[in-house]
């Protein structure tokens, strides 16, 4: 595509998710949304559009679904930027696209835990949670100073959510472990969250998911901390 084509296919793809998020039945359109927020992300990237977070967070307020679409985008975002199936002659565009992401990241952990009002959000924001800490190079003190942090740490005692929680507390060990500058405040902010996790009832209740995702989160504390 021309570049000077891009500003139409974005808003035609806009659109499309305006439509969708007006009549949307919840949750068998929800590949749908799926993929227009692949394409739309994918296109932010090439078309340098660094105010999409803030765009999002303002898209159709006023509808109780547009939250859900909202976080799918916010899903694929991250991973969109950083994806090789996205080739780009230049990668200028996908450097802005993540600083971007990163100075954006408080606002948008802000709005996942306004989203956490409605517990049927809870499993997308871990989900989108999760992508963030992944592939965003978020400042460690916007980690550490989230509510979203301990919130995850309690959702692991949830069997809805245990796994989903343990991803985002095995990533967050992995991308800031204790040797790397910079990382302190967060260590120790993590260190009493995961210690007072309830690992006696975990080995007493016998199940073996449960069992496994604390030593999950366990087994990777200790290669990050030790």
């Amino acid at each position: 595509l021309l570049t000077d084509s891009l500003p139409m296919l974005r808003d035609s793809l806009l659109n499309h998710l305006h439509r969708y998020v007006k009549g949307i039945n919840i949750p068998s359109d929800e590949a749908l949304i799926a993929r227009l927020a692949m394409c739309i992300s994918a296109l932010a990237v090439q078309m340098e559009w660094i105010t999409i977070v803030s765009d999002l967070l303002n898209f159709d307020r006023g509808i109780a679904s547009s939250r859900m679409v909202a976080t799918t985008v916010l899903r694929a975002l991250p991973e969109e930027c950083a994806s090789d199936r996205l080739f780009m002659l230049d990668d200028t565009p996908r450097f802005k696209m993540r600083d971007h992401l990163i100075s954006s990241a408080p606002l948008v952990f802000s709005f996942l835990q306004d989203s956490l009002q409605n517990s049927e959000h809870a499993s997308r924001v871990l989900k989108t949670f999760h992508i963030w800490v992944r592939y965003v190079p978020i400042r460690p003190e916007s980690l550490m100073e989230s509510p979203l942090l301990p919130w995850t740490a309690q959702a692991m005692t949830q069997a809805d959510f245990l796994e989903a929680a343990a991803d985002v507390l095995v990533e967050v060990l992995r991308m800031y472990p204790s040797h790397h500058y910079g990382n302190e405040g967060l260590v120790q902010r993590m260190i009493p969250l995961l210690s007072n996790l309830p690992l006696n009832e975990a080995l007493r209740s016998g199940d073996e998911d449960v069992m496994r995702a604390y030593c999950r989160v366990i087994t990777e504390m200790g290669e990050s901390y030790m």
